[in-house]
């Protein structure tokens, strides 16, 4: 899992720095956030997104 809540930081900016940085993750899905912390606009409040590694294959 990766999240940040920076209101000026889109999800997407997890998932490119997840694709640079941790190759073998994927990206999955997000985890919706609470009622209590509802937001007008989704991408300004918290993102927490799950991510999977991914199999990596045998050249066998």
């Amino acid at each position: 899992m990766a999240c940040v809540n920076d209101p000026t930081l889109p999800s997407q900016f997890l998932i490119d720095g997840m694709e640079t940085e941790a190759p073998s993750l994927k990206y999955q899905f997000r985890l919706e956030n609470p009622p209590e912390f509802k937001d007008i606009n989704i991408e300004s409040g918290l993102k927490a997104l799950v991510f999977h590694k991914k199999i990596l294959k045998n050249k066998s």
